[in-house]
């Protein structure tokens, strides 16, 4: 069909098809798009680790201290970071959300991981030195003056 041929009602037909063509478009277009899939980074479900060591066999640091530093700091970390976390999941789903405000967000989750990473393995640590304490610096000196009493020490070349 030429447009010498095209008749009145197959003209108007194929407006209206190609003028519902274009609604549809449009209108789906405007639709919300689904929300994103959370993401398992963001979920928040980190949870407090308990003292591996009795805090009361440390030397140096009292019992107290221990506990309530634990308490108080390690678990309030981790609290703060899965506040984060699920306020980081909202914020990828938030389209107006300004590019500075998702940089604070992150800059406040890495700070919060590094304290939790911090405090866990301080304790991991510690529970090695809770077991066997460490010697004073007076024992290891006289340790170490018996073990090399008698013998020749090297002259340092000049």
């Amino acid at each position: 069909m030429t447009i010498d041929h095209l008749s009145r009602r197959s003209a108007i037909a194929t407006l209206g098809i190609g003028a519902a063509a274009m609604t549809i478009n449009e209108a789906s277009a405007q639709t919300p798009a689904a929300a994103p899939a959370a993401v398992p980074a963001f979920a928040g479900n980190h949870q407090v680790k308990p003292l591996r060591f009795n805090p009361a066999r440390l030397h140096g640091l009292s019992e107290r201290l221990i506990t309530s530093h634990h308490e108080n700091n390690y678990a309030g970390s981790v609290k703060a970071l899965n506040m984060i976390e699920t306020r980081l999941a909202a914020a990828l789903a938030d389209t107006d959300l300004p590019p500075v405000v998702y940089g604070g967000l992150k800059r406040e989750e890495l700070h919060r991981t590094g304290s939790v990473v911090l405090h866990e393995s301080i304790s991991t640590g510690s529970a090695a030195t809770a077991r066997q304490p460490v010697p004073s610096a007076t024992r290891w000196a006289r340790r170490s003056a018996r073990s090399t009493a008698g013998k020749p020490t090297s002259a340092v070349p000049g």
